[in-house]
């Protein structure tokens, strides 16, 4: 019983990187009448977040590139916001986490605790962005812009899962 994916990632055909993983996979991962859904709901909850992370560090760089009242060149915040990497952290944490999901994953309980880790990720992801960004006046109110979204996002993307919780 397992699942293994074998993938590259590169860059204008250049291979950066072949990935090759194996996955213990739980009973209830191979049920998937009973809770594959469960799992898409988790990986498209993951790919949300990481979206939002993303969103969060573009707003976020190009508010640190604005300079007065002009707006900051699109392609110079999209170059800054790869290098701060909003959400790099939270794409590692989601390997370790996203394995032992699999491996357990029984029903609905499990999809709300993962989700919550993922929660978890995620906050903790924007606080070591964050804390690349100097202290002064101008920066913060950039954090404050690209948090303003994130926070958002996240409570949209989250909404459903803390339903189910009450």
């Amino acid at each position: 019983r397992g699942l293994r994916v074998v993938g590259q990632i590169n860059d204008k055909s250049k291979v950066d990187l072949v990935v090759d993983s194996a996955f213990v996979l739980g009973p209830a991962a191979l049920d998937a009448e009973r809770h594959g859904q469960g799992i898409l709901d988790v990986v498209k909850t993951a790919e949300d977040i990481g979206s939002a992370l993303s969103v969060a560090g573009y707003i976020l760089a190009k508010n640190l590139l604005k300079y007065d009242e002009q707006s900051a060149d699109p392609d110079a915040a999209r170059r800054l916001a790869r290098s701060i990497g909003a959400d790099r952290e939270f794409w590692a944490t989601m390997d370790q986490l996203f394995y032992g999901y699999l491996a357990r994953a029984e029903g609905e309980d499990d999809k709300v605790a993962m989700i919550e880790s993922m929660h978890e990720a995620a906050r903790q992801s924007w606080q070591t962005t964050v804390q690349q960004v100097g202290r002064n006046a101008r920066n913060l109110k950039a954090i404050a812009q690209a948090e303003r979204k994130f926070l958002h996002d996240m409570y949209h993307i989250l909404k459903p899962f803390r339903e189910y919780a009450e």
